[in-house]
Order: structure tokens, then C-alpha cells, then sequence
């Protein structure tokens, strides 16, 4: 998990040193869920690796439900985060996110790196 969120961090970090270094105006939105998929390879002229599930889907909605330059969380991987890196991070509500093929709501939080007091 700290890998994931400390990859996620620095690629907010890059777009912006590219964005003052290249006068551009480049933004990203990241999502990031915890679960279980399925993962194969489908094709058989072009060869694709790909993973599918209602935990996928999940983590795609983290990303479409959140906002440019932050990174939105499931409440199942805040938990993960808060159990593994306490104190580390702080969270703050995004909203309630609806996955229809499950009938399931998910809450989402923004993460942001603690400031040492």
C-alpha cells in the first residue's frame, strides 16, 4: 500500500515540475481501491493483458469521482493505510460513490500526507 500511495504522490510531484518547466497545463485525477479482480489474456492476432471485476470498476470510479492533481481513496483502503502507515496521512471526505453491477456504496476520501507538528 505505501508504495502505491508514494507512487501516486510523485506522479502529482512530476506533472507539476513538468508543468513549471514546460509552461504547460497538464493535470491528473488517481483513484486507488483495494480488492479482488481477475486478471487474463485475451486475443489471440494481438495479445492483451487485463483485469476485470467489480473491484476494478471500483477503483475507475475512485479516479472519475475525484479531482485534478489529487488522489481520491476508498474507505476500504484508507482503512488498509490507517492499519499500515498510521499517523502518516489525513483524510479528508470526498463524497459517496454508487457501483451499480453490486448494488454497493462506496465512501471516498482524498488522502494528503501529514504535516509533522
Amino acid at each position: 500500500m505505501h508504495n502505491m500511495v508514494n507512487m501516486a504522490f510523485d506522479m502529482i510531484k512530476t506533472i507539476k515540475k513538468i508543468n513549471r518547466s514546460k509552461k504547460m497545463s497538464l493535470n491528473m485525477r488517481i483513484g486507488i481501491h483495494t480488492g479482488e479482480l481477475i486478471a487474463g489474456i485475451t486475443g489471440t492476432n494481438i495479445v492483451r493483458y487485463d483485469i476485470y471485476g467489480p473491484d476494478v470498476d471500483i477503483a475507475n470510479k475512485m479516479e472519475s469521482n475525484g479531482e485534478a492533481g489529487r488522489i481520491n481513496v476508498s474507505e476500504i483502503t484508507k482503512g488498509m493505510i490507517e492499519m499500515y502507515e498510521p499517523n502518516k496521512f489525513d483524510f479528508i471526505h470526498n463524497k459517496t460513490v454508487y457501483h451499480a453491477p453490486v448494488d454497493r456504496h462506496v465512501e471516498s476520501y482524498f488522502i494528503k500526507p501529514r504535516v509533522p507538528q
